[in-house]
């Protein structure tokens, strides 16, 4: 079953950003980028090289804020 964090994820627009490399040591990478729209918050999510999706820092910490954690 997919968690609703997931699902929100997999339904972001990415686009895949035209200077992604590979790094030497095999720690996954970047590959797409996107907005996720959470009602007034635009948090930046990433696309990994081995298919996870993740937030940014600053989207976390933004959305934290939101939260008033």
């Amino acid at each position: 079953m997919v968690s609703p964090v997931q699902a929100a994820l997999d339904a972001v627009d990415m686009q895949p950003i035209a200077d992604a490399r590979a790094s030497a040591d095999g720690i996954p990478h970047a590959t797409h980028s996107g907005v996720l729209e959470l009602g007034p918050l635009k948090l930046p999510v990433f696309r990994l090289s081995d298919g996870r999706a993740v937030i940014s820092e600053e989207g976390m910490a933004a959305f934290l804020e939101f939260l008033g954690v």
